[in-house]
């Protein structure tokens, strides 16, 4: 039987295995959301024993949040030069150049993938392969509150072109960015995302009420929102829609993500305070498990997503969905959700009297697992190690 350290010889050195260098911008301004999800799924499979990749994280942005670095996932040295010290101190950092690119040289460093689309060109040297997650500003005006949008449509522009390989993670996100962007199509991979194993259908021995922030307990029957609220993820006309809704005084509404902000206030001011409406900040994946579990209806209206991880954590707890008729979500949540028009009101209305009335078995249990079957995070970064291949050969 061979040892642990005769295990270890057997590993590939760092000359011997191939570098990917990533730029963490995503953990500064989303550190819990879909794109850091994509690269901690990612990162967890380099990180594995016999891998022939190692990642190394350029550390330039105030982080949030970092990924879990191993034995294959590790800093890399170049980020250290974007030290406050370092930055206010240009002779030290000209000291410590030449050591550094003696260490990057050892890395066998062959490749770059940026998390989002950052504002340098530090790695321009290395092919690259780029992830486009959505085309929400290219079609929306106004789609967040990003206070100009030009620049970073510029910035996205030029990553796009740049780009050796493109990641988009819907189909109908490949479409729009063929359409909008005219790259070609050799060039461009369709990579779902996936979800979580602990996001499944509960006993109802282990369902109990969670203690969260915000819930009510007046054990009405609630239906549920999951997300950021910002104006292309049409939080605003769910909350009109609920309180025209003549049921919104025997089924709550509970919000999961940031707490209550002032905007949601003015919206609920101008659907007549309905009284149903509950917001518990941030919950733990254990949380939301329950949440989705006890709810009468998950409820999505987007008016444009590049996928939504939501509906696949939603169908595996077998928790009814209402979601917007919308190209992409008619791609991944197939005939498993009920759907309505994300612009009109009515339909809206008529969605949620739909919701309350569905029975959980109205769905047969093997077409639900089917359509999971197409999504998981191990087939998602499978499938990006094999751009990677592309991108490099």
């Amino acid at each position: 039987m061979s040892t642990g350290d005769e295990h270890r010889n057997m590993l590939p050195t760092p000359s011997q295995q191939t570098g990917v260098v990533y730029d963490l911008q995503a953990y500064g301004f989303s550190p819990h959301g879909g794109i850091a999800r994509i690269f901690d799924e990612l990162f967890t499979v380099i990180d594995r024993p016999g891998s022939p990749w190692t990642a190394y994280l350029f550390h330039e942005y105030h982080l949030q949040r970092y990924p879990t670095r191993g034995e294959r996932v590790r800093f890399h040295p170049d980020g250290l030069t974007m030290h406050p010290l370092l930055r206010r101190f240009p002779s030290v950092r000209r000291v410590t150049a030449p050591l550094l690119r003696a260490r990057r040289k050892a890395l066998n460093i062959r490749l770059f993938h940026p998390t989002f689309y950052p504002n340098h060109q530090t790695f321009a040297h290395l092919p690259a392969v780029v992830n486009v997650y959505d085309l929400v500003h290219e079609t929306i005006d106004h789609a967040d509150n990003m206070p100009d949008h030009r620049g970073y449509l510029e910035i996205k522009r030029r990553w796009i072109e740049r780009a050796n390989q493109l990641i988009c993670i819907s189909e109908s996100t490949r479409r729009e960015l063929l359409e909008h962007y005219h790259v070609p199509e050799d060039r461009v991979h369709v990579i779902h995302l996936g979800y979580g194993a602990r996001f499944r259908p509960m006993e109802t021995t282990e369902s109990h009420p969670p203690v969260i922030r915000g819930m009510p307990n007046d054990h009405k029957p609630y239906f549920l929102y999951v997300g950021s609220r910002q104006r292309y993820k049409n939080f605003h006309r769910l909350v009109a829609a609920y309180g025209a809704w003549r049921h919104h005084d025997e089924v709550n509404l509970v919000v999961v993500g940031s707490p209550c902000q002032q905007d949601d206030r003015i919206l609920l001011d101008l659907a007549r305070q309905p009284t149903g409406v509950y917001f518990t900040g941030p919950v733990s994946d254990e949380e939301l498990v329950n949440l989705y579990n006890r709810a009468a209806g998950f409820i999505y209206p987007s008016l444009k997503e590049g996928f939504g991880i939501p509906l696949l954590e939603a169908m595996a707890c077998r928790c009814p969905m209402l979601v917007s008729d919308i190209p992409v979500f008619r791609e991944v949540a197939g005939d498993q959700a009920l759907y309505m028009n994300p612009v009109d009101q009515e339909s809206m209305i008529d969605g949620m009297d739909r919701l309350l009335a569905f029975e959980k078995i109205t769905w047969p249990e093997q077409t639900r697992t089917a359509q999971l079957a197409k999504y998981s995070w191990e087939r998602c970064s499978q499938e990006t190690l094999a751009v990677y291949q592309k991108a490099l050969a």
